[in-house]
């Protein structure tokens, strides 16, 4: 995942968390039907903000300094 998404190497231990997340939430072979997210909260896990490992991100810049032409957004 860190090599695919073209990331620094120091953002090693953020893809090992990220990829332990994504395990949580998917079936495997000790339980066929089910998540361990489900085992645990009861309820199924909602995976619709999962986004690519490394994908561009803005941030909302709510900075006081910031006037009407400066961007709104700032990209992390």
């Amino acid at each position: 995942m860190l090599i695919d998404s073209g990331l620094p190497l120091w953002l090693w231990l953020y893809g090992v968390c990220y990829t332990i997340w994504l395990k949580n939430r998917t079936p495997n072979s000790v339980l066929p039907k089910t998540t361990p997210y489900e085992v645990k909260h009861g309820t199924k896990p909602d995976l619709s903000r999962a986004h690519r490992f490394g994908c561009k991100a803005f941030i909302y810049d709510s900075s006081p300094n910031r006037n009407k032409l400066n961007p709104r957004a700032i990209e992390g």
